[in-house]
């Protein structure tokens, strides 16, 4: 039984989209697995994803949404790059378990802002270098 989308496994594919909802089986997204998916925009990660790898979804340009329901899934670096939509994360934990577990996936200073609304607080990841 696969319990992780393999590496490249949708890279540069078109088919994947507006959403993108994984099977409760699936644990983990392995590296560039959904890179480059232009017409992905919105993206749940359901309560059973543990971890989520490199660039699995670099360079998703469509990609506007994210809702996360396990505050205890950890990123790698770098998993959401070059998504020059992406405006809102819907984070199910704390503004702390997002810190740790999350916010090294995104963009140091993203293309644009972006609102994250966790269980105890919303804030701003701000596209401004000032």
């Amino acid at each position: 039984e696969v319990k992780g989308v393999p590496r490249c496994y949708a890279y540069e594919c078109n088919q994947i989209g507006p959403e993108l909802n994984f099977p409760t089986h699936i644990s983990a997204i392995n590296m560039q697995a959904f890179a480059l998916c232009h017409n992905l925009e919105t993206l749940y990660l359901h309560s059973g994803i543990e971890e989520i790898h490199m660039f699995a979804f670099h360079g998703c340009g469509a990609l506007e949404t994210i809702y996360v329901d396990n505050p205890n899934c950890t990123c790698q670096s770098n998993v959401f790059t070059n998504c020059a939509s992406l405006t809102n994360i819907y984070y199910k934990g704390s503004k702390k378990q997002f810190d740790r577990n999350f916010k090294s996936s995104l963009p140091s200073i993203p293309k644009q802002d972006i609102t994250v609304e966790c269980t105890d607080e919303t804030f701003v990841i701000s596209s401004s270098i000032i």
